[in-house]
């Protein structure tokens, strides 16, 4: 290592800002690194060991991990290796880690960081991680009732499962496991792929909830103001019409501007039973405040797909939990997975292949998608050095753009059909950026449609600036006044004015509340409710051809199309693959090279916590 003198680092991060996408952010990490451990002891041998260790927990923070293990900083992966190789780190060894970051002390006082177990975390999300085991290990466990001293259940256990069988002779087993533990666990899991039935489960528990115990209050939330209004229009509207809609987390903790919430230890929440679907998204900071704000004794369930992509913050509490296996007859929690697709027919291949994405078998993904006899799933394949291939595929992918607008435009004219605007065609990228890119996809797709329209003689197709009857959009941010949510899913329905249509719920379905000057119209007979908004009016929104994977989530549409970069990305993971293919009911192409789809394949995302060996 260079001298104390030489602040190998900082030149290092000067010199070397392309290798991260946001190198601000870790320039001015490393600033606050000197100024709290101390500006005349930056250089110090150890202090550089300290600043480079932390540096790389921010490289895994930005990540979703809620800590690093010592292995992490002393495998540099790419981006830090010359770094870790001018610092000496090639000699460092476990112990010689531990013993140094034992001893993080910052001048304010304020301790931002802390070691357990060989684990480097952020202090805040270690003592989540512990407050959460705390509460596991406190829940109470009976066999008869979580609810023993409040409510008499009147039954026997054996009566009880008797009544199921009877009430609910259509289920399969794995539901009807879920309904008999409903009464004995304080906190369940009920997790399951894409046409599982997990909203179907969830109707009849709050079913059996409103037969035996008609006087407790349920409450139900979603992460996002999408996930609750696609709740909202799944669940049958008499139970919405009893425990009434469902709120967003932050909706039913109180957020208030400040970032803090109304409600928590101090100010618990009065329902008896929480139930929160898409559960994958809730971060370890999230989770907190829910238990925080639950009553002593309430139940708290979550519902979703524990394979999906996780939360954009820190944590992958889901997958966390669901990994945790406890003892047989002294559960404090139980995790119930359903795992029969009902979405697709019995000779669909979907299911196949999100089984052998999920598995990571690569062979059977191969075989699948190079199997000619199997139409349902495909793969465009090609080489990205080939000026002539990129052409031809981004043409292809222009016209399935271009057949998913005459889709929309198709259902524009039949209303009364009942299909959902936008739910048949979808290009489902893994980035915004580059010539793959959504962003640039939708840019493509827009400009081709619009010169077609405007070359059109029939009056239905005539554009004003640039709109034109059909043109997809999707929300980017929150209007709770106008019932409009980041996703949401619009289309051009008229040009004079301009508007934009938003499908609110099925017809028969409770239609979610809207207000800011929308004119909601009805459809016919098995048809949709929508609500038509002036263009100018919309929060921030982007076109809708393309969309990221991340935004598709709890979506699901008839043909999907995956795109996968051509360059190497860490976002090409098996759980964003298989995101992107359990949203297609019907038909599944991927679009890739044959490195980056085995490489997504082959890649997991395990975000590093402390919580499995906790439990």
């Amino acid at each position: 290592m260079a001298t104390d003198k030489t602040d190998i680092i900082t030149d290092w991060l000067l010199h070397n800002n392309q290798v991260f996408s946001d190198p601000t952010d870790f320039l001015s990490f490393n600033s606050y690194l000197i100024s709290e451990l101390g500006i005349q002891h930056a250089t110090q041998e150890k202090v550089l060991i300290k600043r480079y260790a932390l540096l790389r927990w921010l490289e895994f923070h930005k990540k979703g991990y809620v800590c690093i293990e010592m292995e992490d900083i002393l495998d540099p992966g790419v981006k830090m290796s010359e770094l870790y190789n001018q610092l000496g780190g090639p000699t460092w060894d476990k112990e010689t880690l531990v013993q140094v970051l034992s001893e993080l002390r910052f001048i304010s006082g304020f301790e931002s960081f802390e070691l357990e177990d060989g684990r480097l975390y952020m202090k805040r999300h270690l003592d989540f991680e512990n407050e959460i085991v705390t509460w596991l290990k406190n829940i109470a466990y009976s066999s008869d009732s979580f609810l023993p001293n409040r409510c008499n259940f009147g039954l026997e256990q054996s009566q009880y499962v008797d009544w199921i069988e009877q009430e609910f002779s259509d289920l399969d087993t794995p539901k009807k496991q879920v309904l008999a533990h409903l009464f004995s666990m304080q906190f369940l899991i009920v997790t399951g792929g894409p046409g599982t039935g997990k909203t179907y489960t969830l109707e009849r528990i709050m079913k059996a909830y409103q037969r035996w115990f008609p006087e407790l209050k349920i409450q139900l939330a979603a992460p996002t103001g999408k996930a609750a209004k696609r709740m909202n229009e799944s669940i049958d509207s008499s139970l919405l019409d009893i425990y009434g809609e469902a709120k967003t987390i932050h909706r039913m903790l109180g957020a208030r501007h400040d970032g803090m919430f109304s409600k928590g230890a101090k100010n618990r929440m009065d329902t008896d039973v929480v139930i929160i679907d898409e559960a994958s998204m809730i971060d370890i900071d999230l989770f907190v405040q829910i238990v925080r704000a639950l009553k002593d004794g309430a139940q708290l369930m979550l519902v979703g797909d524990r394979y999906q992509l996780d939360s954009v913050e820190a944590g992958n509490i889901l997958g966390d939990l669901c990994t945790h296996q406890p003892e047989d007859g002294r559960a404090s929690y139980g995790v119930f997975e359903l795992d029969t697709n009902y979405r697709q027919k019995s000779t669909s291949s979907i299911p196949a292949l999100s089984e052998a994405i999920k598995s990571g078998n690569w062979g059977s993904c191969q075989s699948l998608l190079m199997n000619e006899e199997i139409k349902d799933v495909e793969w465009w394949g090609f080489r990205a050095d080939v000026r002539t291939e990129r052409e031809a595929l981004r043409n292809r992918l222009i016209e399935y753009g271009r057949r998913g607008f005459e889709a929309i435009k198709q259902q524009l004219k039949t209303p009364e059909t009942g299909d959902e605007v936008m739910e048949t065609y979808s290009l489902l990228g893994a980035l915004r950026q580059g010539w793959l890119g959504t962003e640039t996809l939708n840019e493509r797709i827009d400009s081709q449609i619009r010169s077609q329209a405007i070359a059109a003689t029939s009056n239905s197709d005539k554009v004003k600036g640039s709109w034109y009857l059909g043109r997809p959009i999707m929300i980017r941010e929150n209007d709770p006044v106008k019932g409009l949510f980041n996703g949401d899913m619009g289309v051009c329905s008229s040009l004079d004015p301009v508007s934009i249509r938003f499908e609110t719920s099925k017809v028969g379905k409770k239609p979610a509340r809207s207000e800011g000057g929308a004119r909601e119209v009805t459809g016919v007979g098995d048809g949709v409710k929508w609500n038509v908004f002036p263009a100018s009016s919309l929060p921030s929104y982007e076109l809708g051809y393309a969309l990221t994977i991340h935004k598709s989530q709890g979506s699901e549409y008839d043909h999907v199309c995956v795109i996968l970069s051509s360059v190497d990305s860490l976002l090409h993971t098996r759980e964003l693959l298989y995101t992107a293919v359990t949203r297609a009911r019907k038909k599944v192409t991927i679009v890739a090279t044959e490195e980056q789809l085995k490489k997504a394949v082959s890649t997991t995302k395990m975000r590093r916590s402390g919580l499995p060996s906790k439990l």
